[in-house]
C-alpha cells in the first residue's frame, strides 16, 4: 500500500510539473476557513459535517463556499466508508474569473484507511466524486476522483491525545475522467503543511499552508494558491444515554 502510494504521488507531480511549463500561472493567495465534525449515532455509524469559507486575496473576496453532509460507516478503528452531498457555491474571483457565481452539487463515495508507524500516523483516503454543474443555461456532469495521502506527528506527546500538538501533513491528487469534451484529465493537486493542537478527545484546532495546483480546464492557465488554513473539528456523541432505573 505505501509502495503504489509513493508511487502515484511520485507520478503526479512529474506530470503536473511537466504542464505548468506550458502554462501561463497565475499566483494568487487564499485563505480557507473551515468547521467540521463525526458525530456519533450509534457503535458503528456517524453523521459528517463540513462547513468551508474560502476567500481570495486572502479575506477580501468571496472564492467559494463548501456545505458538506455524509454518513460514515467504522468497519473498525482503521476502516471508514463514507457515502457524501456536498453543496458548492464558487464566485468570479482571480485573474480568470467565472462569467458569474457557479453552483455545483456532488454526490461522492469514500474508502479511508489509517496506518500507524510508530510514533506516525497514516491516512489514505480514496473518494470518487460526481459533480452536477450548473451553469444556468446548461448542466455539465463530471466524475473525479482524489486520492489523499496524509501524515500525523506528535510533539510533545508520544501519540495524539487530549493537549497533544503535532504536525500534520498531506498531498492530494485529483483526476477527471469519463469526460469526452473536457481533455484535461489532471484536474487538481493540493499541498499541506501545518501544526495542530488537539484540545481533548472531540476537538482539534489546526493552522497551516496548501499549495494548490490548479489548471483551468482545457486552457493554457494554471492558479497556483497559496493558502491559509484555519479549521475547527469538533465531534459530538449523539447516542442517547440510557436512563437509570431508580431503586424499588
Amino acid at each position: 500500500m505505501k509502495k503504489y502510494s509513493i508511487v502515484i504521488l511520485l507520478a503526479s507531480f512529474q506530470l503536473f510539473f511537466l504542464q505548468a511549463q506550458e502554462r501561463d500561472i497565475a499566483k494568487q493567495f487564499h485563505s480557507w476557513w473551515t468547521v467540521s465534525g463525526n458525530h456519533k449515532v450509534a457503535q458503528d455509524w456517524s453523521i459528517h459535517t463540513l462547513v468551508s469559507h474560502r476567500l481570495h486575496d486572502f479575506v477580501k473576496d468571496r472564492q467559494q463556499t463548501l456545505i458538506r453532509a455524509g454518513v460514515n460507516y467504522h468497519l473498525r478503528k482503521e476502516i471508514s466508508f463514507t457515502l457524501g452531498y456536498d453543496w458548492v457555491k464558487t464566485f468570479p474571483y482571480g485573474e480568470q474569473p467565472l462569467a458569474k457565481d457557479v453552483i455545483e452539487q456532488r454526490i461522492f463515495e469514500q474508502f479511508q484507511l489509517k496506518q500507524k508507524i510508530g510514533r506516525i500516523g497514516l491516512r489514505h483516503r480514496y473518494r470518487l466524486e460526481h459533480r452536477f454543474i450548473d451553469l444556468g443555461d446548461n448542466m455539465f456532469v463530471r466524475h473525479r476522483f482524489r486520492y489523499l495521502f496524509g501524515m500525523n506527528i506528535p510533539l510533545n506527546k508520544n501519540k495524539i491525545e487530549a493537549k497533544t500538538v503535532f504536525l500534520s501533513f498531506f498531498n492530494e491528487l485529483f483526476i477527471s475522467f469519463a469526460q469526452e469534451t473536457h481533455p484535461n484529465y489532471f484536474n487538481q493537486n493540493w499541498s499541506y503543511g501545518g501544526v495542530a493542537y488537539r484540545i481533548d478527545h472531540n476537538k482539534i484546532v489546526s493552522l497551516g499552508y496548501m499549495m494548490q495546483y490548479f489548471p483551468k480546464g482545457s486552457s493554457d492557465f494554471v492558479e497556483s494558491n497559496h493558502t491559509l488554513m484555519v479549521s475547527y473539528a469538533h465531534n459530538l456523541n449523539l447516542i442517547p444515554k440510557k436512563k437509570k432505573r431508580k431503586a424499588e
